[in-house]
């Protein structure tokens, strides 16, 4: 289960036994997340030989903080290591996969990506008259 945090105005961190019980659980994928107005932070962990299949993302910079166990980020064919202490800067537009080597775990951080609204969102509830 994700656990999301929406906080504006507020400082949010990751604690280090939230950190170190998704390290133990196996869980994979995004565990934790947290949003402010501007900024999307994601903790993900992938167990080895698993990851994030080769993918552009046209739509935001994506900052990746390596913080336990190794992997690869393959960032338009060119090999990078992840791990405890490494950061990297993947930029929009460009072809990149993820693959553990052992039990990984990073953040990500990126601009918050636009969201569709729905037509009452922006208009309002409609009336019977505004149907």
């Amino acid at each position: 289960m994700v656990r999301t945090v929406r906080a504006p105005g507020q400082a949010m961190g990751l604690l280090p036994d939230q950190e170190a019980e998704v390290a133990r659980s196996g869980r994979e994928g995004v565990c934790w997340s947290a949003a402010s107005e501007d900024l999307d932070v994601n903790l993900v962990a992938w167990n080895p030989s698993h990851g994030v299949a080769a993918h552009v993302n046209d739509g935001v910079d994506v900052l990746l903080v390596g913080l336990r166990g190794r992997g690869e980020v393959e960032v338009d064919g060119r090999p990078l290591r992840l791990g405890p202490g490494r950061v990297l800067l993947v930029p929009r537009g460009a072809l990149r996969s993820i693959r553990a080597e052992t039990r990984l775990l990073y953040l990500t951080c990126h601009r918050r990506r636009s969201r569709t609204f729905s037509a009452e969102e922006l208009l309002g509830p409609m009336g019977p008259a505004d149907r």
